[in-house]
This record gives structure tokens, sequence and C-alpha cells, in this order.
């Protein structure tokens, strides 16, 4: 509904459009050559306007979960992006876009979204899986720890429709801009 976005005083949640998705979720399973892929569940986006929030401008006033209609908490539950690395170094839990790699904070852990020329490379202290970029079904997965235990690509899903869907917005072209600009100078 973007309501978030109109009654937020610093304009952290930003509301980017989205063409109607259905993926399917996979889960790994095993390891070295005994690698198996398997369907999890399919998830369906409908809704045309998603929401995300910027993590370097939100001072968590509770604003957008006051006006939300849901009995949301935007600020809480959207996707948390950063433009400041060293906010998002800081930061347990969120995003940041930048040179074409979408980074992800997951618990303090990392993980990493890379476009490659016709796929998508998934990378976790556990796990590098090739997506494929229109479907970002798994193609091939290589598990990297000694985990026992099946690994969700449930996140990877996530990052792969937030990739796509924000890899041309305006507010990352700005930082990649701006980062490169700092460089440059320093």
């Amino acid at each position: 509904c973007n309501i978030c976005t109109t009654v937020c005083p610093n304009r952290a949640n930003i509301a980017y459009p989205m063409d109607p998705i259905e993926i399917t979720v996979q889960q790994i399973s095993g390891n070295g050559e005994k690698i198996r892929i398997e369907e999890v569940e399919t998830v369906r986006i409908i809704q045309k306007f998603q929401i995300i929030n910027i993590g370097d401008f939100c001072n968590e006033c509770g604003n957008c979960s006051t006006f939300c209609p849901t009995s949301g908490a935007p600020y809480r539950v959207k996707p948390k992006f950063y433009l400041n690395q060293k906010q998002f170094e800081n930061e347990p839990n969120g995003y940041m876009l930048i040179d074409g790699v979408l980074k992800a904070r997951v618990d303090q852990k990392q993980e990493t979204l890379t476009r490659h020329k016709d796929y998508l490379i998934y990378e976790t202290r556990d796990i590098r899986a090739r997506l494929n970029l229109k479907t970002f079904i798994a193609e091939e997965a290589t598990v990297i720890s000694d985990t026992e235990n099946a690994i969700d690509l449930r996140h990877a899903a996530k990052m792969a429709i937030l990739f796509t869907a924000l890899k041309d917005f305006y507010l990352f072209k700005f930082n990649l801009e701006a980062q490169n600009g700092h460089q440059e100078s320093t």
C-alpha cells in the first residue's frame, strides 16, 4: 500500500516496482560428490510494489508501524539496505548492493550473490551455488563446510529476487558512484 513510504520522516522506507513472480525454493543435502538438490516449496510474490528500508536513514522511530494498516513494522520486517559500508558491517542483519554484488549479513554471517554473464553465484560459509539467472533454480552446488544438515536456499532465492529487482535502482547506482568517487579521492 506504500503508506510507510509517505509517513517516514526520514524517507527510509522506499517502494520499488516488481513484476509478479513465482519461484521454487530448494535445499541442498549431502556433500562431496553426493549432493542432492531438492525442491522444498513454491513462493509467489504478487504485489506490484515492494518496500525496502534504508538502514542509514532509519532511526527506528516506529512511525511506519503506527500507520501500517496490516499492523506490520516495516522498519523491522522489510529488507534493510545500507549505503555505507561501515554501517552495514556493524549490523547483524542487512543488505548492501554495490559493484554488481548483493552482500547480506544474516545473524552476523556474510552471504553474497554475484551476477556473472548468464547466471548468479550464491556463496555462504557453507555453500557455493550457481543459480539460473531467470528461474533462480540452483543448477549446481558445492558444499564447502562439513555440515551434515540440509542447506536451505530460501535466502538465496530472496537475494536473487532483491538483486534482480534492485540492480538498476537509482539509489544503488548513486551509491556505486559515491563509493567510486570516494575511493578515487582517497
